[in-house]
């Protein structure tokens, strides 16, 4: 820390005084986060299009597996 003339200000051991700056928080750590922590809540959801031209309906089941390298 300096004062007004740009000198160090120093503590009672003669140590220089040093004061962290706050960092703004960062919201994609944030979202990062609970992703990781609540993943059924906010984890990443994926999408995908189906497109069927007969007009025959289908049963689709699609299964999502983690292995448990990527935990």
């Amino acid at each position: 820390m300096e004062d007004e003339n740009g000198d160090f200000i120093l503590d009672s051991n003669g140590d220089k005084i040093l004061i962290e700056k706050e960092v703004k928080p960062n919201w994609k750590a944030s979202a990062w986060r609970l992703g990781r922590k609540f993943p059924k809540k906010w984890g990443k959801k994926s999408q995908g299009v189906l497109k069927i031209e007969e007009e025959q309906s289908y049963a689709i089941i699609v299964n999502f597996i983690r292995s448990s390298e990527n935990r």
